[in-house]
């Protein structure tokens, strides 16, 4: 092995320990006014009404997309003045608040996989605002994580396995991208990242 291969191997030992989990390339957990598409944006005006928002498992381009039994994560961003609480779907259990430290949901079967939406409902927040400020919601790790090593919004895999998957923000009177929090590198851009420093 010449030394560029032994500093790219080396290079990926580092980014990538044995331990580390497996990231799900375009799969989230996202906040939504809709419960079959991802619209991640509301204004907020008066008279003051209450609204709907829907926790959503989006399954996309990935592993994560042939379907999952559960998720781990928690919602943050909601002002304290503002009256909010979460529902989850009936058809799963949970422990934990998703409005608060966080929570970790099961499914007694595979859902979303091959041949159904790749949405899956997780639950269904209500909210009354109190303002008309630019407020962003959005989805996180536990706190704390039940695994250390899964520090990030989690789904678990219909084999078992559990990916850590982006979370999605939520907009109130901003018209910020429908986008997720973070979109871990992939191989690809860390090698690119390698070339160019050695060039």
């Amino acid at each position: 092995m010449n030394r560029r291969n032994r500093s790219i191997a080396a290079l990926v030992f580092a980014l990538c320990p044995a331990s580390a989990p497996r990231f799900a390339s375009a799969s989230c957990i996202a906040l939504s006014k809709q419960s079959g598409v991802v619209d991640c944006r509301a204004v907020i005006a008066p008279p003051f009404m209450a609204g709907t928002l829907y926790v959503l498992a989006a399954l996309f381009a990935d592993d994560a997309v042939a379907g999952i039994t559960g998720a781990e994560f928690r919602i943050e961003g909601f002002p304290a003045s503002w009256f909010t609480s979460a529902v989850l779907n009936p058809a799963w259990t949970a422990t934990g608040d998703p409005l608060g430290t966080g929570c970790s949901v099961a499914m007694p079967s595979c859902q979303g996989g091959p041949g159904s939406s790749n949405l899956v409902l997780l639950y269904t927040l209500t909210y009354f605002p109190t303002d008309m400020a630019v407020h962003i919601v959005n989805v996180v790790t536990s706190s704390p994580p039940a695994d250390p090593l899964f520090d990030c919004p989690v789904v678990k895999m219909c084999n078992g396995d559990r990916y850590c998957v982006t979370g999605g923000y939520f907009w109130f009177n901003d018209f910020g991208p429908c986008e997720v929090g973070l979109q871990p590198a992939t191989w690809s851009q860390v090698k690119a990242l390698y070339m160019d420093a050695t060039r």
